[in-house]
């Protein structure tokens, strides 16, 4: 009497995962959005606060555009709103402008544009002072005129990523005849080579990304988002591989 076996599934035949196992995949992630939704809406549970204001402002970038102008980027990056009432530079009371507006709500960002007559590789110190009185500090170590985007810079920037990024894959596919001829051995230590230098690079790239997360407003909480984009990274490009396999 003939037996039959029962199929294989898609997994086992190495083809595309089933739907239930996507379902499987994505559910805690739809779950995990809904949590997180749940909470900023009812800002964590927590009511009306009855105690002073907390103001943070966050100066995220400082730029001179032209000479006799200050443009500052901010982020509120406290839990009430910020009203910007006055700025002053070098120790004198000077006018501004805030675009869209003076006041900022949580996680509002504003230019604060100021005309100011900088002077060249000169230091100037500027503070911010809310309508409660809250300084926020900022500083221009070496005034110099920011660059602009423009025709020449773009080329600049396309130059560099020649020079980086076709440049040394050209140069490298120039030793492909040779390394066929390098044995399993070789191969082994140019591999070994290759996996120690990403990891150099993996290891530099972790710490400018600890870097620039001290830059950001605190509100966003760099240090955990940070391993978190990782650990989101690796898992979509396993899942992409084995779907590609």
């Amino acid at each position: 009497m003939a037996t039959t076996t029962p199929s294989a599934t898609s997994e086992q035949r190495g083809g595309l995962p089933s739907i239930k196992s996507i379902i499987l995949l994505l559910l805690p992630l739809v779950l995990l959005a809904g949590v997180l939704a749940l909470i900023v809406a009812t800002d964590g549970g927590l009511g009306d606060r009855e105690a002073p204001p907390i103001e943070t402002l966050n100066v995220q970038r400082i730029t001179l555009p032209e000479p006799g102008l200050i443009e500052l980027v901010v982020v509120n990056d406290g839990p009430d709103p910020i009203t910007i009432a006055q700025v002053m530079v070098d120790d004198a009371y000077w006018q501004f402008a805030v675009e869209p507006g003076n006041t900022l709500d949580r996680l509002d960002s504003a230019t604060v544009a100021i005309p100011y007559p900088w002077v060249k590789d000169e230091a100037h110190a500027i503070n911010m002072i809310s309508e409660t009185g809250v300084a926020f500090p900022a500083e221009i170590a070496v005034a110099l005129q920011s660059p602009q985007a423009d025709t020449e810079s773009f080329t600049q920037f396309a130059l560099i990523g020649f020079y980086v990024g076709v440049v040394p894959v050209a140069l490298g596919l120039l030793w492909y005849p040779s390394m066929h001829r390098l044995g399993r051995k070789g191969m082994s230590f140019v591999l070994a080579l290759t996996i120690g230098l990403l990891v150099f690079l993996t290891i530099d790239m972790w710490e400018e990304a600890q870097a620039v997360g001290l830059s950001v407003a605190g509100a966003f909480d760099a240090p955990v988002l940070i391993p978190a984009i990782v650990l989101l990274t690796i898992a979509f490009l396993t899942l992409f591989g084995h779907v590609l396999r």
